[in-house]
């Protein structure tokens, strides 16, 4: 099997992030991982990923999405061609609904079955 493109997850949890590096890094030819949503620009032009995963929420308490949806509509903008996957343990259709309307390809619910990734 020949590992090919270049993944980044950005979550807030470093088990969540540990987890799903050492999950896809038999897929992905290079996965890279950070806590910090701000650091994306730069990270997104350092490393050019084909595919972000962006947890929906970010910090103690906080479960409406509505962080992660600005995120992406930022990753929209700044590459329009990368395949984006959104995350979250407050799983909710209208979340989900919305993020696919703003552009990601597919929704994860925590935890996840990793059969399903």
């Amino acid at each position: 099997m020949t590992k090919k493109g270049t993944i980044l997850i950005i979550d807030d949890e470093e088990d969540i992030l540990f987890s799903l590096k050492f999950l896809l890094k038999q897929h992905f030819a290079s996965v890279f991982t950070d806590q910090n949503p701000y650091q994306l620009p730069r990270l997104l032009r350092q490393h050019e990923p084909d595919v972000v995963i962006l947890d929906m929420n970010f910090g103690k308490g906080r479960d409406t999405g509505s962080e992660g949806l600005e995120w992406l509509k930022k990753i929209k903008e700044l590459a329009p061609g990368t395949q984006i996957v959104t995350m979250t343990a407050y799983s909710d259709v209208n979340i989900a609904v919305e993020a696919l309307k703003a552009g990601a390809q597919d929704f994860v619910e925590k935890p996840w079955r990793n059969e399903k990734c």
